[in-house]
């Protein structure tokens, strides 16, 4: 690293945000998503916790990545449950 500016940070995240796929939600989505690496092996909370929110009737957006650290990432734990997580946009959106 370099010391990046403000504006070379700003200018990754427009490039970034120009380049991600959208998504059409039609309202507010809560995303849950987990940093992992905590060091504790712990379960899956951010994926238990999108189930339990879409249970209860709100939008939930997860990102999802296999396990790195821990036994079981979000990925891994979608997979075993048999739910769909590599989507294209227009099949997310429908997902919500």
């Amino acid at each position: 690293m370099h010391g990046e500016s403000i504006g070379d940070l700003v200018a990754l995240v427009r490039g970034m945000r120009e380049a991600a796929p959208r998504v059409e939600t039609g309202g507010p989505v809560l995303d849950t998503t987990g940093t992992g690496g905590d060091g504790f092996k712990t379960i899956n909370i951010s994926t238990l916790a999108a189930l339990v929110a879409a249970a209860a009737g709100v939008q939930v957006a997860k990102q999802n990545r296999p396990a790195i650290s821990s036994y079981c990432g979000s990925t891994d734990f979608l997979a075993e449950l048999g739910i769909a997580y590599d989507l294209p946009p227009d099949a997310a959106a429908a997902c919500l």
